[in-house]
């Protein structure tokens, strides 16, 4: 029997703005830092248009070749729950090195997954994301004054650039999920990889234990460095967990239902 997922219950506010923007989510804890990323763009509204880092202390994670200059870690190679642990734990994300868009991410609750959901999954949120491009804070704030207005000289053309639907009270939590769920579709492991990660599932479920290199040599007639090489793949997206070198340790951390049908 698999150990069941851990769940993060995450609560991230977008800071330095007078009437605070917030989401709640769930979302699980092997992700690495990168899909936590496009994440909380779903999340919170923005279009993933810029650069982004996630700091703790003097630690950056990021895309390293967008940050070489920062010496950050690859947020592709890093898991949440290796920077993130313990009820309050708290991670800094920065969004648009222009605007500076800075949020606080708190963990407030550890859970085990429920059968049947699927994740990340918002659960409540507040206000609407401010538009891409507007200037930041400052430039947000004088966003809404003129909108507020009618009378402000920028009223009609802040209006025009903003949209005529967009009202910085809004929160759709449906739609909200909606895009997560076309989030989740978009980081999805590659087929190849889908059919490895049934095959270690049933094989576990039916013998007791994780297929050896071997069993899965034979399984799809490929040779070791080719099962290497997708393990090593599948490890560092967070799909697998495992102990290198030490037989049996293999763990897929993808929900049962997520899984293809084994060929």
């Amino acid at each position: 029997m698999t150990d069941p997922i851990t769940i993060y219950q995450i609560k991230v506010t977008l800071r330095e703005i007078e009437s605070p923007v917030w989401r709640r989510f769930q979302v699980q804890s092997y992700k690495n830092l990168h899909e936590l990323h496009l994440t909380l763009q779903a999340v919170m509204g923005w279009t993933d248009s810029h650069l982004y880092a996630f700091t703790r202390g003097d630690l950056y994670y990021g895309i390293r070749e967008d940050l070489e200059y920062l010496e950050a870690k690859d947020a592709r190679t890093v898991r949440l729950d290796e920077v993130v642990h313990g009820q309050g734990a708290r991670i800094a994300y920065e969004y648009d090195f222009g605007d500076y868009w800075l949020h606080t991410l708190v963990l407030e609750e550890i859970l085990e997954a429920e059968p049947g959901r699927k994740y990340p999954f918002c659960l409540d949120g507040s206000r609407a994301c401010p538009p891409e491009d507007c200037g930041g804070t400052s430039g947000y704030e004088r966003l809404l004054e003129a909108l507020r207005d009618p009378r402000h000289e920028d009223h009609i053309d802040m209006w025009l650039w903003a949209g005529e639907d967009f009202d910085p009270e809004a929160f759709d939590v449906d739609r909200v999920n909606r895009k997560l769920r076309q989030t989740r579709e978009r980081v999805r492991f590659t087929q190849r990889q889908g059919q490895y990660l049934a095959y270690i599932h049933h094989f576990t479920q039916n013998n007791g234990h994780p297929p050896s290199t071997a069993d899965m040599q034979r399984h799809f007639n490929v040779s070791r460095s080719t099962v290497s090489n997708t393990m090593t793949a599948m490890e560092m997206q967070g799909s697998i967990d495992r102990i290198l070198y030490q037989p049996g340790t293999v763990r897929v951390l993808v929900p049962p239902e997520e899984l293809p049908h084994l060929e």
